[in-house]
């Protein structure tokens, strides 16, 4: 695995690269973000969980891989990537990074192969796909949410919004917890799962 001085020039290629092929991942910030937030959960539960619909060419990927590798715990992320040329690009960045260890990437869409990888549960769900299916993903995604898993979109402020009506209406109107941050130009909206277990218990 490469150092932190090789992690970040490399997670920086990554970056260059995607933004050249009008992939558009998540700001640098909001890589660390994923860092941080990926390290808390796995240090705190011994293992995680993190699936990804949308690898493009593994810039997220990567810090969220980086954060289970540091941890010294348990994990993986399960990337799912619709574009067989781009999951071999992030395939080739991921192994440079030396965490192949920690990631599946999936040739195909996260709806027809969740079931198929034998997830017991998921921690984290971060969604960078077509953004009129948001929903649709989420959803496909939920069985396997564990409580107090974390849910996180990409562009829920820009540059399309109203692409993604039915999923902020979802995340915002229901029992969960969301906030929406501009940690990039697209945002981020960050919510807490809560099971319907969970939502019924009354205090």
């Amino acid at each position: 695995m490469v150092d932190k001085d090789g992690f970040e020039t490399l997670a920086k290629e990554v970056y260059v690269k995607a933004l050249a092929e009008d992939a558009y991942p998540v700001s640098p910030s909001a890589g660390r973000l994923f860092y941080i937030i990926t390290y808390l959960i796995v240090k705190s539960r011994g293992k995680v969980n993190v699936v990804e619909v949308g690898t493009g060419y593994g810039f997220s990927t990567l810090w969220f891989a980086k954060a289970i590798a540091d941890s010294g715990c348990r994990g993986c992320v399960y990337t799912f990537e619709i574009s067989e040329e781009r999951a071999k690009v992030a395939i080739g960045f991921i192994r440079r990074a030396g965490l192949g260890k920690y990631v599946k990437v999936v040739v195909g869409d996260v709806r027809d192969y969740i079931s198929k990888l034998g997830i017991d549960e998921v921690d984290i769900l971060f969604i960078d796909a077509k953004k009129e299916e948001y929903l649709e993903y989420l959803n496909a995604v939920r069985p396997y949410l564990r409580d107090g898993a974390l849910i996180i979109a990409h562009n829920v402020i820009a540059p399309k919004p109203h692409e993604l009506s039915d999923y902020l209406k979802t995340i915002l109107e229901g029992s969960w917890v969301t906030v929406i941050t501009q940690v990039d130009y697209g945002g981020l909206g960050i919510t807490l799962y809560k099971s319907e277990r969970t939502n019924n218990v009354v205090g």
